[in-house]
């Protein structure tokens, strides 16, 4: 039993010849790891389909499958490959909720309460059943989930999770509309000022999965626009891959074109990387330099907070507290406040100065357009004020 690879095979075989059971190997996750790796597993995995009585599936990236066929460990074999399609986020989200529907009813007992004790939670149901019909009715919600997920199921359940039980959503408000209405459609900003916020009052960039595109790198007050700009630059170079990968040497080449320094796209570059709004090839880590990594790209989370997140106020409204801003007159003028008109006009006194920012550097409109940028938040600035004589407009 001390040669545990041994006794394991022993076992197996076992399972297969007495008991006559069909053995099969899954080796998971390994798609998470690099290129390196992978191919380490796959011939640990080619050895144990070969000596074992067990056939073995294991997971790759398909870059990596493809790139190894051509001239790494793969080459000398013939795997079988199969494309296995993540789920919908919707839909799993969906089931989930429906399920949690039936617990909040009492169709189902609760695990931990004695057996056959069947709790009935109306309020729980009133806004499990609110968030699942707005699911069905407001495409911003499910763009959001999906896009702020990337993909990643789990995580996608644990920002609904986090909606539920939020400080920063007004459940009652929620549950009294319903009650009284049968209706109520949760707006994406209700359910992004959950996700940014988490459990915390402010906004925190180590804790949210919400990057800050206008921290600067530098003093230097054109690094506002460093990272979306980057971000910009992966949009355009994609067009001509296939892949989406764009090499580094010219993300930095189109990058250093608009005026900005090697070190400073470092910075913007690992900040991105952090925060997942870019994808390395073989998934390396910008260990040293981001100038040492072979091809990034956009990601899901990344193009969201390009095109949808930083024209929205609660994008603005959070990351004013953790901007730095470099010009001492307009920083005494953003103060901490709580009152929805109070923080309308402290993000607009950070539109404000991000405006003269952008002027005096006279920062060319392509691959990154604040102008436009700053229209579109003063448009959705203007559309809240409209609303707030309105009830609902707490949920700001």
């Amino acid at each position: 039993m001390k040669a545990r690879d041994q006794h394991l095979r022993a076992s197996l075989e076992h399972l297969s010849k007495a008991r006559r059971k069909q053995v099969i190997v899954f080796l998971d996750n390994a798609d998470q790891r690099t290129d390196a790796i992978q191919q380490d597993v796959f011939l640990m995995a080619q050895e144990m389909a070969e000596s074992w009585p067990a056939t073995v599936f294991l997971t790759l990236r398909p870059e990596t499958f493809h790139r190894s066929l051509r001239g790494g460990a793969l080459s000398a074999y013939h795997p079988k490959a199969f494309t296995i399609s993540q789920p919908r986020i919707d839909k799993v989200v969906e089931r989930r909720l429906a399920f949690g529907l039936r617990l909040a009813n009492g169709e189902i007992a609760i695990q931990g309460l004695p057996t056959n004790v069947h709790g009935k939670f109306p309020r729980l149901e009133a806004i499990i059943r609110a968030f699942q019909e707005s699911l069905v009715g407001n495409g911003d919600l499910n763009e959001a989930i999906d896009n702020m997920s990337g993909g990643n199921v789990r995580r996608a359940l644990d920002f609904v999770k986090e909606f539920f039980g939020s400080g920063h959503v007004h459940t009652q408000k929620i549950v009294d509309v319903y009650q009284r209405t049968g209706q109520y459609f949760v707006p994406v900003h209700e359910f992004l000022r959950a996700v940014i916020y988490g459990d915390g009052e402010h906004y925190d960039p180590t804790r949210s999965p919400v990057t800050n595109l206008f921290d600067p790198a530098t003093s230097d007050g054109r690094t506002h626009f460093l990272t979306p700009i980057i971000l910009g630059s992966l949009v355009g170079l994609a067009r001509s891959t296939k892949t989406g990968f764009v090499e580094i040497h010219t993300l930095y080449a189109a990058t250093q074109a608009l005026g900005y320094t090697p070190s400073q796209i470092d910075i913007g570059l690992s900040r991105a990387y952090y925060g997942g709004l870019i994808e390395t090839a073989g998934r390396r880590e910008p260990r040293s330099s981001p100038g040492a990594l072979e091809a990034v790209r956009l990601s899901n989370l990344g193009a969201y907070h390009l095109q949808r997140l930083v024209q929205r106020f609660v994008y603005v409204d959070a990351i004013v507290v953790d901007t730095p801003i470099l010009i001492k007159s307009a920083r005494e003028r953003i103060a901490n406040v709580s009152e929805i008109t109070d923080r309308l006009s402290r993000a607009g006194e950070l539109i404000g100065y991000l405006d003269t920012q952008w002027a005096e550097a006279r920062m060319a409109p392509d691959p990154f357009n604040w102008p436009d940028v700053s229209k579109a938040l003063r448009r959705d600035m203007d559309g809240i004020r409209a609303r707030l004589g309105r009830p609902d407009s707490r949920q700001y």
